[in-house]
């Protein structure tokens, strides 16, 4: 967003990331972005940021807006390039898993496995 505060630590990253996200725009920006990208500084940087995004915000719902949360079905694009980021540069994986684990209020490996295929069909089935 054009509005968007300069972002200077992890947290203001976060934050701004989260932003990004939830525009119906700049979310597919980001996505090309993540998708693109071709150092692996560049990839842990991006990968703990959307980490943090996830944990700040893990929601399906969204906020008082209406705009989509970072585990919305229609938001889940930049978490799946996040996670193909993570993967091709080893970078942020473990963080970015127990992001997505606490996001959806998982502990335990296994289960967050299983709550994730299972946010996968509500997304299939329109629900969400």
């Amino acid at each position: 967003p054009a509005d968007a505060p300069a972002a200077t630590g992890p947290a203001a990253r976060a934050a701004v990331l989260g932003e990004y996200v939830a525009h119906p725009t700049a979310n597919r920006v980001l996505q090309v972005l993540l998708a693109t990208v071709r150092h692996r500084e560049d990839a842990e940087a991006l990968v703990m940021a959307v980490a943090a995004a996830v944990a700040a915000d893990g929601t399906a719902g969204g906020d008082a807006d209406g705009a989509p949360g970072m585990l919305h079905p229609a938001r889940r694009g930049v978490l799946r390039r996040a996670a193909e980021l993570a993967a091709n540069f080893r970078a942020g994986q473990e963080r970015f898993l127990g992001a997505l684990c606490a996001g959806l209020g998982v502990k335990d490996g296994a289960r967050c496995a299983a709550a994730l295929l299972d946010v996968r069909l509500q997304a299939a089935d329109g629900g969400g």
